[in-house]
């Protein structure tokens, strides 16, 4: 039933696709049914010289040959047979190249479209998933649901084969082809018993797989961490623990489906023996025998196939599974976004009694009022876990409050269409990453239209520009797989001045400070004040030192708002942020 599912919804999309392909296959079966035709009068022609013993096959075409005036000959019929294989061989080759050319096309358009629903998902669906998922899904588990498609098709195709060469079996001797067919099927039952086995593989083969892609990501993210900690040792032997069971797993799957058409094709030489006892019993002639046998050949080797294919089938499955699970939680968690366009902000931001839960329901924003003007300069504080960023993540848009309302100009933020006021704001994250590019696609990804001299600019606002002329190849220098070449610091000031190569309406920055030394600190705060007065700048600082001169601080504890005011009143309060700026002078 789930295959039978898997391929209604893959023949929904792609309907005429897979028409073309079953019509050529049935062409395939046709051809090579056909060609048995040719078989039994070569047989006859070469034993007998009387022609009223020959089978009725043979007068048949004896009968037809004559009308057209052709003189039949075994040469002539066993050269007839041999094109009729050739053209039988010519099509199954173009089959397989459509078979090919449909796979990719089918695979391609499930990878694009997991793809697509993954990235219209909020920001709490990557975050609550494992990486080693996500890489191991898209490939691995793809390859193998590729693999389960050319075996769906040709699965398919054996099942037509087969009925096409029973049906003309039935017309030569119907008695001898149901002993022989219910003897095929009687052998074949204990392998179609293995589809729970198999499926049951298939998803330990996932389970493990993931495990291993999990461990091979962190092993490359983290490989800092493991040096510094000396612990090469401890990682390899999780990788090689991870790695046996997935072998393990892998190895008995592959050793079932390599056994199965082996053991039946030998199992088959009693479906052989059992036709010639039964149709030497129905006085059956030697010449139809033979074809029967043939036919029968053909019919065990397709029931082969079709038992490995079903035993393949039951293992792709669960990556099948996996890969829709992804969809679904994607779609389920699918960011909400309104219609109408974002243009800028006129007058202010409000955020009005917000409060957000995560799924799992834990408390971490409650009551959260703030009022950011435009063109003003907002700081919000906090000691670690206070929830600044999940309160920058709201204004984001990468998830929505779960009381409570973000305003700009009197319109909730879920009214707007959230690509269109993504677009409008620089966004400078915690964790500043870049692209495995060079320095200058990497700002281009935030204005692909900016010229040189914006570009330059930019950087030197974000005192990038004098580290990256150092570099032997300037702007085109590559920054390594999520800018690993280049210093926390450095990565941090090209990251600001792609966000300020945006020219935002509102720029966002989530300690984008925090790597950088004190000299580099000062003029990158000189250049968010003059920033400042041309747009809307919301800070979440951890150095206090950096936000002197923001316009408003609001100061969040445990989730909620403790104070806000301007730097000069928080100091002369003696509370929550004067305490905080006296730890950070100690």
């Amino acid at each position: 039933m789930k295959t039978l599912q898997f391929f209604y919804d893959i023949l929904k999309k792609f309907t005429y696709l897979i028409i073309i392909n079953i019509l050529l296959l049935a062409i395939v079966g046709i051809i090579e049914t056909t060609s048995v035709f040719t078989l039994v009068p070569v047989i006859d022609l070469f034993l007998k010289s009387d022609t009223s013993s020959n089978s009725l096959f043979t007068r048949k075409i004896i009968e037809l040959s004559t009308s057209l005036n052709i003189h039949v000959t075994a040469w002539k019929l066993g050269i007839l047979f041999i094109t009729f294989n050739l053209l039988s061989v010519t099509f199954r080759i173009l089959a397989y190249y459509l078979l090919l050319h449909s796979k990719f096309i089918i695979i391609k358009d499930l990878y694009c479209k997991t793809f697509e629903e993954l990235l219209h998902s909020k920001w709490y669906f990557f975050s609550s998933n494992k990486q080693g998922v996500f890489l191991n899904t898209f490939i691995r588990e793809m390859y193998t649901i590729s693999d389960g498609l050319t075996a769906m098709l040709n699965f398919f195709a054996e099942l037509l084969l087969c009925l096409l060469y029973c049906i003309l079996s039935l017309y030569i001797s119907w008695k001898v082809v149901s002993i022989s067919i219910a003897s095929a099927l009687i052998l074949a039952c204990p392998f179609l018993w293995l589809s729970k086995l198999c499926y049951q593989m298939g998803k330990m083969t996932i389970s493990s797989s993931n495990q291993l892609s999990s461990i091979v990501n962190e092993t490359f993210s983290l490989s800092k961490v493991i040096l510094g900690f000396a612990n090469q040792k401890k990682i390899l032997d999780r990788l090689g623990y991870a790695f046996d069971i997935y072998f393990l797993v892998f190895i008995k799957f592959m050793g079932i489906r390599f056994a199965i058409p082996l053991i039946y094709s030998s199992l088959g030489i009693a479906v052989f023996i059992i036709t010639i006892f039964t149709g030497r019993k129905f006085g059956v002639p030697l010449s139809e025998i033979t074809a029967l046998i043939y036919i029968l050949y053909k019919v065990v080797i397709s029931i082969s196939r079709i038992t490995t294919g079903k035993s393949q089938l039951d293992n792709f499955f669960p990556s099948y599974e996996q890969l829709q699970d992804l969809r679904y939680n994607a779609d389920k968690l699918k960011q909400k976004t309104g219609s109408k366009i974002f243009t800028g902000i006129k007058e202010k931001i409000d955020i009005e009694n917000l409060c957000y839960s995560y799924p799992t329901n834990e408390p971490t924003l409650t009551d959260i009022n703030i009022t950011i003007p435009c063109g003003k300069m907002i700081a919000i504080v906090g000691e670690s876990g206070s929830g600044k960023s999940t309160l920058i993540d709201l204004l984001m848009g990468f998830d929505e409050p779960s009381t409570g309302y973000i305003k700009i100009d009197d319109t909730t933020l879920q009214e707007f269409d959230i690509t269109s006021y993504r677009k409008r704001i620089g966004y400078v994250p915690q964790d500043s990453m870049l692209f495995n590019m060079t320095i200058r696609e990497n700002l281009l990804w935030a204005n692909e239209y900016a010229t040189e001299d914006e570009i330059k600019q930019a950087c030197k606002q974000a005192n990038a520009e004098e580290f990256i002329r150092e570099f032997l190849e300037g702007y085109n220098t590559l920054v390594g797989d999520r800018g690993v070449r280049l210093s926390g610091g450095q990565i941090q000031r090209i990251s600001l001045a792609r966000a300020i190569l945006k020219k935002p309406d509102i720029l966002i920055l989530d300690e984008a400070t925090s790597a950088l030394d004190s000299a580099s600190e000062k003029l990158i705060q000189e250049a968010i004040e003059d920033i400042a007065r041309k747009t809307t700048v919301i800070i979440i600082a951890h150095r206090l030192s950096s936000i002197v001169n923001a316009d408003y601080i609001y100061v969040l504890k445990k989730g909620q708002i403790v104070e806000k005011g301007t730097y000069r009143d928080l100091t002369q309060k003696k509370g929550e942020f004067d305490r905080m700026v006296q730890l950070q002078s100690l």
